[in-house]
C-alpha cells in the first residue's frame, strides 16, 4: 500500500516538473508566522528543503544522510539570512532535523529512478536518492499542506 502511495506521488510530479539528475539542497521559506507589531523579529516561518540525486544503488543510504546534514546547514544558513531581513537586529534559531521528513528506502530509489522516469540515461545512475526537511508535496513545495507541522526557524 506504502508503494502504491508512494508511486502515485512520484506521477503526479512527473506532470508538474521537468526533472534534472540532481537539485541541490534549495531551501524554500513556507508560511511565515509574525504578528507582533511592536517587534517584527518575534515570529517564525517553516523552511522547506528539498536535495537530490540519481546516483547509484549502493550510495542510498549514505547520501540520504549526507543530503540531510547539507538540508540542515543550508537551512540554518536561510534561517539566519531570513530573520537578518526582517530587521538587522533579529536572531534566529533554526531546528535541524534529526531524519529526512521524506526520503526512498534503497529497493524504492531504484524502482522509482528506473520504472518511473525519474533518472533518465544521461544521469550517473538510476536509484532517485531523495531527502526533504519536511514530509510535504514531493518534488515542490505545496503551501496549504503544511499547516500541521511545527516551524523549524525562529526569528527574535
Amino acid at each position: 500500500m506504502r508503494t502504491l502511495a508512494l508511486l502515485l506521488l512520484v506521477l503526479q510530479s512527473a506532470h508538474a516538473s521537468n526533472l534534472r539528475c540532481e537539485r541541490e539542497a534549495e531551501i524554500t521559506p513556507v508560511l511565515p508566522d509574525f504578528h507582533d507589531k511592536t517587534n517584527p523579529c518575534n515570529g517564525s516561518v517553516k523552511l522547506q528543503g528539498i536535495r537530490y540525486l540519481c546516483g547509484n544503488e549502493y550510495e542510498v543510504d549514505l547520501l540520504s544522510r549526507k543530503f540531510l546534514d547539507e538540508l540542515n546547514t543550508t537551512g540554518e544558513k536561510e534561517c539566519a539570512s531570513y530573520c537578518k531581513s526582517r530587521r538587522r537586529s533579529c536572531t534566529s534559531h533554526f531546528v535541524a532535523a534529526s531524519q529526512c521528513g521524506f526520503t526512498l528506502p534503497q529497493s524504492e530509489a531504484v524502482y522509482i529512478g528506473k520504472n518511473d522516469g525519474q533518472c533518465s540515461d544521461s544521469c550517473q545512475g538510476h536509484a532517485f536518492i531523495y531527502c526533504s526537511l519536511y514530509h510535504s508535496s514531493y518534488l515542490q513545495v505545496d503551501e496549504k499542506l503544511f499547516d500541521a507541522f511545527t516551524p523549524n526557524c525562529y526569528c527574535q
